[in-house]
C-alpha cells in the first residue's frame, strides 16, 4: 500500500453545492497506472475526530486511468468545517493505492435558497 497522507490538493467549497473531485495514480516511476478493472472508493471522514468516515462511496474509473468521485449537494449540505477526504483504489493485482486531501467546506450563508429551487 502507497500512502503519502494530504498528497492531494486542498479543496475548498460551499455546503449544499456539488463538487467533483479527480485523481490519475501514477505508478514509482511516475507512470499512469491502468486502472481499467480496478475498484474505487472515496471517503469523506472528520478533521479533528478522525473515526468511521462521514461519506463513504464507490469512485468512478474513467478513461483507463483517472478516478472520479462526486459530492452531491444533498451530501456536502450536511457538511461544515474541516474535513479528509480519501481514494483508495485496488487494481487487479490486489496493491491498493491511497491518497489523501484536506477539505474545508464552508458553511453556506442562505442554503434555504439552493433547497426551494
Amino acid at each position: 500500500m502507497i500512502l503519502k497522507p494530504y498528497e492531494l490538493s486542498g479543496g475548498d467549497f460551499v455546503s449544499g453545492t456539488y463538487k467533483i473531485f479527480e485523481i490519475h495514480p501514477k505508478d514509482r516511476n511516475n507512470r499512469p497506472v491502468d486502472l481499467t478493472e480496478a475498484k474505487a472508493y472515496f471517503s469523506v471522514s472528520d478533521y479533528i475526530n478522525q473515526g468511521n468516515p462521514i461519506i463513504s462511496k464507490a469512485g468512478k474509473i474513467v478513461l483507463g486511468n483517472t478516478v472520479r468521485a462526486e459530492l452531491t449537494p444533498e451530501e456536502s449540505a450536511k457538511l461544515c468545517g474541516k474535513y479528509i477526504y480519501q481514494f483508495t483504489v485496488i487494481d487487479v493485482s490486489g496493491t491498493a493505492y491511497c491518497a489523501r486531501g484536506l477539505l474545508t467546506v464552508w458553511k453556506n450563508a442562505d442554503l434555504d435558497v439552493l433547497e426551494s429551487n
